[in-house]
């Protein structure tokens, strides 16, 4: 059985263990600025797509509930009535819309799961080496 002895002393060992410790900090720091950095591009995404849709969709539903209210004119209903079971058709369909884009920024959690997993396994390296 051969024992290795390390010619640095006690100081120059604590000393380099603190070096690889603040390396090791700020690793785990840059890897959490990445990790949150891709999960706000998702939200922002996720955002964009909400505002876009809204866009897009906000004229063609005004003319489609025209359309349903005028159609309910013609087959004999008052125009207020026409008009306010076409509003809310409106709503609901609203809701749908917003309950979807709320969904899509609910599901972009923005913890950094994978640093946090990292700095797990580190701290456990570090005890085993204690």
């Amino acid at each position: 059985m051969t024992i290795h002895t390390d010619p640095r002393t006690i100081p120059e060992l604590f000393s380099d263990a603190l070096a690889q410790f603040s390396k090791l900090l700020r690793n785990e720091i840059q890897l959490a600025r990445t990790e949150m950095s891709g999960k706000l591009k998702e939200t922002m995404n996720g955002v964009a797509f909400l505002i876009a849709g809204a866009l897009f969709v906000g004229p063609a539903i005004v003319l489609l509930l025209i359309a349903l209210a005028t159609f309910l004119a013609e087959r004999g209903l008052p125009d207020s009535v026409a008009y306010l079971l076409s509003g809310l058709v409106g709503l609901a369909i609203a809701g749908v819309l917003a309950s979807i884009g709320m969904k899509r920024v609910q599901n972009t959690s923005m913890t950094p799961d994978r640093t946090m997993r990292q700095i797990n396994r580190d701290v456990a390296a570090v005890k085993e080496q204690v």
